[in-house]
């Protein structure tokens, strides 16, 4: 893609030749962008229901842990299954961190690929028609993909954070409750 900006025509009578080739350049860095978000929609509301569900989780296992004083048996079952399930959303969170650092570490040099090379080319000896296209493509490029919990936050281990934090206060509301 980056080879094909650089060799765009710049003739005068190759026109047509040069709107059809930045059309599909375009058009292929599109379905790139669709892709990535294609992959996002298929993890979004799984990975919002993973997050939901571990803080709760995690919330009544703690209070169920700082509760029970008479009985070592169930403290020590909760503690264990409170640890796995720290572990499940600490490893969902740190899925979600990876892969948004891979992609974005991907697509970093890929968008600066896409935009050196389109800033590279002739663009000022195209028409203005055909330069928009191309700052178009440059703006695009510019925008990173990242890997949510239904687009509400980030898969990140600043949320998994986030997730202990919230579950901590919810006990402490419980505790105080009860």
């Amino acid at each position: 893609m980056c080879q094909e900006l650089l060799e765009i025509p710049i003739a005068e009578d190759k026109h047509e030749s040069r709107i059809a080739t930045l059309r599909a350049l375009a058009n292929r860095h599109q379905r790139i962008i669709a892709f990535a978000d294609s992959v996002e929609n298929v993890f979004c509301y799984a990975g919002l229901m993973q997050f939901l569900t571990n803080t709760l989780v995690i919330c009544f296992l703690g209070f169920l842990i700082v509760t029970s004083h008479d009985s070592n048996e169930v403290l020590m079952k909760a503690i264990s299954y409170y640890v796995v399930v720290n572990v499940e959303a600490f490893v969902l969170c740190y899925t979600g961190e990876y892969l948004s650092s891979k992609i974005y570490r991907e697509t970093l040099f890929l968008s600066k690929s896409i935009s050196q090379s389109a800033y590279a080319s002739l663009w000022y000896e195209l028409r203005p028609t055909e330069s928009r296209i191309l700052k178009l493509l440059i703006l695009r490029s510019q925008k990173q993909p990242a890997l949510t919990a239904g687009k509400f936050v980030d898969l990140s281990l600043e949320s998994f954070a986030s997730i202990l934090k919230a579950s901590a206060s919810y006990m402490s509301v419980l505790r105080a409750m009860y």
